[in-house]
């Protein structure tokens, strides 16, 4: 009885198509009626190498990030300020209090990663967290200076942008109630100056000193032409950022919103 080769039976456009397209060769296998281990042979047989299992299994894709797009850049900076990068692991994750779930929400759109509800132990509240793991992110956050000991070691590889300070901003920023005072707060010493150095190349003063009680340097803009070329550089045709924030500035600059 003559053999039926796999590629006589199967449609092999098709199955490549479909793995290309972020298919498991399990989901091809049962939808054909065919074993996994065959559709991984055939690949083979076409000089594609099938994906590990942990590959396959990523929620998150490896471009996110790397794209660079407007948003990409935006929460790389909220990451810088407020995120957590695995040290032994490959996790990402990126967390909010009560009162920016909806914003964080916006972030697990953008990954296509659940948002969770967290009790937060040492403080007795929760908050909302959005984690996924993800080896080649981890490697490309680690290889941009973004690390484990990010707080306090942090040096980007990346030159920053409007659209990377102001997800910092939204992160590790500060603005007074009255509006006058805009600081960021960083324990990296490298990247306080990053920040002055970004800031003074686009025409705009601060200064920085590092706290009297901790470890932690504050970078601050107050005069008011300084607050309104800030405002002008890090929101200009921004499609994202925290809204609580920009309307404080906003408003002591150009009147009740």
């Amino acid at each position: 009885m003559k053999r039926i080769r796999f590629e006589d039976k199967y449609n092999a456009e098709y199955i490549i198509q479909e793995y290309k397209n972020g298919r498991t060769t399990k989901s091809i296998a049962k939808e054909l009626g065919t074993y996994n281990t065959s559709i991984r042979r055939f690949l083979l047989r076409n000089n594609i190498v099938p994906r590990d299992p942990s590959e396959a299994l990523k929620t998150v894709k490896d471009t996110v990030f790397t794209c660079m797009s407007e948003e990409a850049q935006y929460w790389i900076g909220y990451i810088i300020a407020d995120g957590t990068i695995g040290n032994k692991d490959n996790l990402i994750s990126l967390s909010t209090v009560e009162k920016d779930k909806d914003h964080l929400n916006k972030y697990s759109i953008f990954t296509g990663a659940k948002i969770h509800k967290i009790l937060n132990k040492r403080f007795n509240l929760y908050e909302y967290r959005v984690s996924f793991k993800n080896k080649t992110l981890k490697e490309w956050f680690v290889s941009q200076g973004i690390t484990s000991n990010k707080s306090f070691n942090i040096k980007l590889e990346i030159p920053l942008t409007a659209s990377i300070v102001r997800g910092i901003f939204d992160g590790d920023g500060y603005v007074s109630k009255a509006g006058d005072t805009i600081e960021i707060a960083t324990a990296s010493i490298d990247l306080v100056l990053q920040l002055h150095n970004y800031f003074l190349s686009n025409n705009i003063h601060t200064t920085f000193s590092k706290a009297n009680t901790s470890s932690v340097y504050i970078l601050r803009i107050c005069k008011l032409k300084e607050r309104e070329k800030f405002f002008n550089l890090i929101y200009k045709d921004a499609s994202i950022y925290l809204k609580r924030k920009y309307d404080r500035i906003y408003a002591p600059l150009f009147g009740n919103l």
